[in-house]
This record gives C-alpha cells, structure tokens and sequence, in this order.
C-alpha cells in the first residue's frame, strides 16, 4: 500500500474517530464544522497571512505531489492518536534548495478562536509535502 493511500485511509478514518467522539461531551468542535473555510478533518494553506483569505490547497490526508505558495496554515484535523498533527516541508523561495520542516497539533475546541499551534502565518513558503503524524 502507498504512502499516500495510507494516509488518506488514515485520514478517513480520524475522521470517523472524530465523528465517534462528538457526542461524548468532549470540548472538539463537531465533525461538520467549517472554520475560515476548512473543512472539519482538513489542514488548509492560505494565499495570505490571514486564515481569512483564500485557501491555496487542502487536504485531509498526506501530500506528496508538487509545490505551491502559502503564508498561512490552519490544521482543523480532530484529536486522533498517531495521525492528528501536521507536519509539512517547506522551502523559502530564496533557498529551493534548502528544506524546512514545520508541524501543528489539531484544532481542539469548538471555539472558532484557533490557540496557539494550531495554525502559523510567516513570509512566503513553497510546501513540498504533508504528512499527517502523532505529535510534534
């Protein structure tokens, strides 16, 4: 099985965790919930530095294929074990050459207020690759 295939089948399934959880009174937010159009079990990039401003990708499950331009990263992934941060590579567009990793834990409460963490604004990036891990 491919990286790729794992990780969205890992990803379905966070997904079908999260929807499991909702109603056991835990402070996530609900399966169904969009946040500065994230969809709920997402990590979404933006155009700008504003989780208010266009979303460039998004995915629910791992990346590999490509590169695109972000200044801002907004995980709305749900609290499961071994798959809910984020962790994505990076160049900047001065140094293609040199590769940078950063990671976020999952949005955890139903509050539309994202904590510290969870997303991440910073001067230009060209993302590589998306994986959904554990932890940090």
């Amino acid at each position: 099985m491919s990286n790729r295939t794992f990780g969205v089948l890992a990803a379905a399934g966070a997904l079908a965790m999260a929807a499991g959880l909702a109603g056991t009174g835990s402070a996530q937010a609900s399966p169904s919930a969009t946040l500065y159009g994230c969809p709920s079990g997402y990590v979404c990039f933006y155009r700008t530095t504003s989780v208010n401003s266009d979303i460039v990708f998004k995915t629910a499950g791992n990346w590999y294929g490509g590169e695109f331009s972000t200044q801002a990263v907004f995980n709305n992934g749900k609290r499961y074990p071994g798959a809910d941060h984020v962790r994505y590579t990076f160049h900047y567009p001065s140094s293609p050459n040199t590769k940078h990793t950063d990671c976020l834990t999952y949005h955890k409460t139903d509050s539309p207020l994202v904590e510290p963490g969870e997303s991440a604004s910073f001067i230009e990036r060209h993302v590589e690759k998306i994986e959904w891990v554990g932890s940090c």
